[in-house]
């Protein structure tokens, strides 16, 4: 199987804390590991797994979860990301068949699987992979309809505070700048792995082009590999490549930038009683007993 690796540092934490629901997930299978973002859901459904109903983005997390510990060490990513979609819609289909295909519950998953030593992405999860001595190299893939919906959500925030209207975003009212995208949001589902200027990559349960699956070669003089779903601005600040790094760094940006016009500009906003505009999760990998390949 090549090289041995080990999980060092794992975790998952909801926009709320510990108080709500979180939508990401880490799973550590054999051979594999991930980190799944489910979509925060649009559609006002809910779903059902183990006895308890749940958002449509758990729901997706957790059905692929459960189907990446299904998947043998060596199967590729094609093979892998077919699978995974293909258990999906059979899930949504026994709960809710003909759904619309924006409605479908959705996830961003990014995996490192060691046997062939690669990390497969679809959506936009992040990962870092770190050689000794060297800087850490960052990967994360931004959608371009998220390019639009973050840019039209701060242009009409923007255009409240030159009209003398701000928003607070620590006063529990709605964020209004949300509220006006939020007709693109709830059709956007529409786009999932469409062949357009705006279609996106996403396991909804359709099938997801191969050219929208994200292989990276990790080289065997890699040490460490991190991967972790969007909700941290950087997964290594200044350099540091670490979970306690990156959540204070995190902390850093939502204090300055608590709306996200700013430098966390995107569609949500950090919340009253909230303690981050996202959900996230973080897997820190490591090559055990870590020997570099000497070079001839």
């Amino acid at each position: 199987m090549g090289a041995r690796w080990r999980t060092t540092v794992t975790q998952t934490r909801g926009k709320k804390g510990d108080s709500g629901p979180c939508e990401d997930l880490v799973v550590t299978a054999t051979g594999m590991w991930a980190v799944i973002d489910g979509a925060t859901d649009k559609s006002g459904m809910s779903y059902h797994w183990n006895a308890r109903d749940i958002s449509s983005g758990r729901f997706a997390a957790e059905v692929i979860a459960a189907g990446l510990c299904d998947l043998p060490p060596d199967v590729t990513a094609t093979a892998a990301i077919t699978q995974l979609s293909a258990a999906l819609d059979t899930a949504l289909q026994a709960q809710r068949p003909g759904v619309e295909s924006w409605q479908r519950p959705s996830a961003s998953v990014v995996i490192f699987n060691a046997h062939h030593q690669q990390v497969w992405s679809v959506g936009d999860c992040q990962f870092a992979t770190q050689v000794p001595g060297q800087p850490p190299r960052l990967t994360q893939v931004r959608k371009s309809i998220d390019e639009v919906t973050s840019s039209a959500r701060v242009a009409y925030l923007n255009a409240l505070d030159a009209a003398g209207t701000p928003w607070d975003p620590t006063g529990g009212t709605p964020d209004p700048g949300r509220e006006f995208i939020l007709p693109l949001l709830e059709r956007q589902g529409a786009l999932a792995n469409y062949p357009s200027t705006y279609g996106y990559p996403v396991l909804n349960g359709t099938a997801v082009p191969e050219s929208m699956i994200n292989v990276t070669c990790v080289d065997d003089s890699v040490e460490r590999v991190v991967l972790a779903s969007d909700g941290y601005p950087s997964l290594a600040p200044h350099g540091q490549l670490s979970l306690t790094a990156a959540e204070d760094h995190l902390r850093e940006c939502l204090d300055a930038d608590p709306a996200c016009v700013g430098a966390l500009a995107g569609t949500k906003a950090l919340m009253a009683g909230a303690e981050s505009f996202d959900d996230r999760a973080w897997c820190d990998i490591t090559r055990d007993a870590y020997q570099p390949r000497r070079v001839r």
